[in-house]
């Protein structure tokens, strides 16, 4: 056989092969292990507007992928990230491919991705001005996608209902906030700076030239020295009244008289002052007099005078143990008490007579401030509970060390920083004594932050990875690696053997008992340590320039070197 021969009978061989090789490439099953499944999953499927999906990619034997999150987006990223601005039902498609057989697989995830609307916050309230210590303020909650709400009505009161009713105690102007949260956890804020304004009330009162005469024809001058005025209802207690903001009245007949007054502010406070039996006409006189001060801290410095038109003789006794005769007489007592004031006057036209005003004076103890803490230590954000042991006081006056204030008895404030907190207490009493404890290092706020790093996070299986956390202060780490196993420990090893992305969760405890979770989505990725590459029986190219393009289907791949048989190599993924 010459040489000729010999070509013609290889090329022949080389003809059969290839049809054979074509054969192959119709027969069901071929390449079972190259045909690509579509899987995947993701670390949330519901959640509040804007919400940001991490997709994780579990598809087998594809190279190369195409996704459409429903929302607009696409991309051909292996583990791609998407955010959702709509509230509203979402389906992801992803296609998987094998890009060396050219065969893909399809899934369809009908509204997979659900996203939720925010609460929309909004309020009023009726009326918006109110009278201090007299006032009812209505809110009514205009919110709606909302299940659940959290009043704060800015005076260190708050509610959970809906649409609450509250009395606010002091004069201001409170800002109100309404936290409105749906049962997806999702909340907005509504606040409304300086929404509700308290004025103080018209403090009704009144003075007279003389309380008693002996004269039935005296005329009597009332004067209403209530600042802030501007309508004035006198009832002198014989059924006549008068809106005259000075009258003067002449009775024209003996008796003892009730005299009351009601008045009104420019913002529609009202007052009521009555004075029983302050007008007195007959054989004997009923004294009236004047003190600076009748309340106040001990020691409590004040001046009596008399008013008794023609007087000529008084006789003071201050209740006290101490007494004078003088017209206009101070005074200081030295003790807390209630004291009793009595006053004997005589006149130039003969009347006489004298009256007794039972506990005129009160003079009050400095009060003890005091309190304690339910629990001095907590997590944050930490709700501590203050008892308040104050006594000899009315009102308080609380500053937490974090910003925050209270003037309730026992209040609770919600610590939401870590750290030592300094709490001060103002105790005040009726008449305006106060005392003040400030008790260093109150509340002391902990709190831990779970962190960690794994090496190494991308292998092949059997991948063995050492995990470490950096958290300080902690006392326990308690590990889930994704594959159904857990493990404790601040540095622990683990081996995974199946392919696959897996995620990991630590949660640790710190040395106070407080808690912190992290959870890294897709931290460890599993490939498999063969290659699914088959090299072809038979390549036939025509030269020049003979180019052949090849396509690596591993997943997870990192590195490659091709060997060509002709003496060249390549280590890039997809060689031509």
């Amino acid at each position: 056989m010459n040489l000729s021969e010999q070509k013609i009978k290889a090329l022949k061989f080389l003809v059969i092969v290839t049809g054979i090789f074509a054969l192959l490439q119709l027969i069901p099953g071929r390449a079972k292990a190259q045909v690509p499944s579509a899987s995947f999953t993701s670390n949330v499927i519901t959640g509040c507007a804007p919400l940001s999906v991490d997709f994780i990619n579990l598809s087998t034997q594809a190279s190369n992928y195409v996704w459409d999150f429903g929302n607009g987006n696409t991309s051909t990223l292996t583990d791609p990230t998407t955010v959702y601005i709509t509230p509203g039902q979402y389906t992801v498609t992803l296609i998987a491919i094998n890009s060396l057989t050219g065969d893909r697989d399809t899934l369809i995830a009908t509204n997979y991705i659900n996203v939720v609307a925010d609460p929309v916050v909004n309020f009023v309230a009726s009326p918006l001005v109110g009278c201090a210590g007299n006032n009812s303020i209505s809110f009514t909650n205009l919110s709606t996608n909302a299940s659940s709400y959290i009043w704060d009505f800015g005076d260190g009161n708050f509610s959970t209902q809906t649409d609450p009713v509250h009395s606010y105690s002091a004069v201001g102007t409170y800002t109100v906030k309404l936290i409105a949260r749906n049962n997806f956890n999702c909340s907005k804020i509504e606040i409304k700076p300086a929404y509700i304004s308290i004025v103080p009330n018209a403090p009704a009162a009144f003075t007279v030239n003389q309380q008693s005469s002996c004269n039935t024809g005296t005329n009597f001058n009332f004067n209403a020295t209530t600042p802030g005025a501007v309508s004035w209802f006198w009832d002198f207690g014989n059924g006549v009244t008068s809106t005259v903001q000075n009258p003067s009245y002449v009775y024209g007949a003996m008796g003892s008289y009730d005299v009351s007054l009601i008045v009104t502010n420019a913002n529609g406070c009202k007052d009521t002052l009555v004075k029983p039996a302050y007008i007195n006409i007959g054989p004997n006189l009923v004294p009236s007099f004047t003190v600076t001060n009748q309340a106040g801290c001990f020691p409590l410095s004040t001046t009596f005078t008399c008013t008794v038109p023609g007087a000529i003789s008084w006789a003071w006794d201050f209740g006290d143990g101490t007494t004078s005769t003088l017209q206009s007489v101070p005074h200081t007592y030295l003790t807390p008490g209630n004291y009793d004031i009595t006053l004997a006057v005589t006149t130039t036209s003969g009347c006489n007579g004298s009256v007794t005003m039972p506990a005129f004076i009160t003079v009050d103890d400095y009060p003890n401030a005091s309190f304690t803490v339910g629990s001095a230590t907590g997590c944050k954000p930490y709700p501590a509970l203050f008892n308040n042991t104050s006594t000899g006081a009315s009102t308080y006056s609380w500053s937490f060390g974090d910003g925050n204030t209270s003037t309730a008895f026992n209040p609770v404030n919600t610590y939401n920083s870590s750290g030592t907190f300094n709490v001060n207490l103002i105790a005040t009493s009726p008449n305006g004594c106060t005392d003040t404890t400030t008790v260093n290092s109150a509340v002391t706020v902990n709190t831990v932050t779970a962190s960690f790093s794994a090496t190494p996070r991308v292998g092949c299986s059997p991948l063995t990875v050492a995990f470490g956390s950096t958290a300080v202060n902690t006392a326990t780490w308690e590990w889930d690696f994704g594959d159904g196993t857990t493990g404790t420990g601040s540095n622990i090893s683990h081996t995974y053997v199946p392919v696959n992305n897996y995620n990991i969760q630590l949660v640790v405890t710190s040395i106070h008992g407080c808690k912190d979770t992290l959870v890294k989505p897709a931290y460890v990725r599993v490939s498999s340590g063969t290659v699914p590459y088959t090299v072809p029986d038979t390549i036939i190219v025509c030269t020049p320039p003979g180019a052949v393009s090849f396509t690596d289907p591993t997943i997870g791949s990192n590195s490659w070197i091709w060997h060509f048989g002709d003496g060249d190599s390549s280590t890039i993924k997809n060689p031509s």
